[in-house]
């Protein structure tokens, strides 16, 4: 009995690590569709592709995070550190939304936003060097 629900767990852990690719292949795709086959131009192009980058370095950040749990030691900290590094995009893209999609400006170079994606590249870096412990 305890291997069968072994076997089962093992079947629906998989099923739920394939959903996430398949789900994030159909956005990818129905997003390409609606930008480059022309359903969505103008401002309710930018919204949706601001939007896109948001969601996309909120999941990675959950995602790290998430993984960091699941590990000690050196790959914990190198984990966090990617949780960080994405959590850092996430705020330069917050800050980027907010001058883009609610005040209505272009965000001007270098802006607020450019120092949590220059950041995102220095967690990165210090997550790579964690993971060789």
């Amino acid at each position: 009995m305890a291997q069968e629900v072994d076997t089962i767990t093992r079947r629906v852990g998989s099923r739920r690590r394939l959903s996430v690719p398949a789900a994030w292949s159909a956005a990818l795709l129905a997003y390409c569709i609606a930008i480059y086959g022309g359903l969505i131009e103008g401002l309710a192009a930018v919204w949706l592709t601001d939007l896109a980058w948001t969601a996309a370095a909120l999941l990675a950040a959950h995602a790290s995070w998430r993984a960091s749990q699941a590990v000690t030691g050196a790959l914990r900290t190198a984990w966090r550190l990617l949780a960080a590094a994405c959590a850092s995009w996430l705020l330069g893209q917050l800050i980027w939304d907010w001058n883009e999609l609610i005040r209505g400006v272009s965000s001007p170079f270098p802006s607020i936003s450019d120092y949590f994606y220059i950041g995102y590249s220095v967690l990165v870096v210090a997550a790579i060097f964690a993971m060789r412990g």
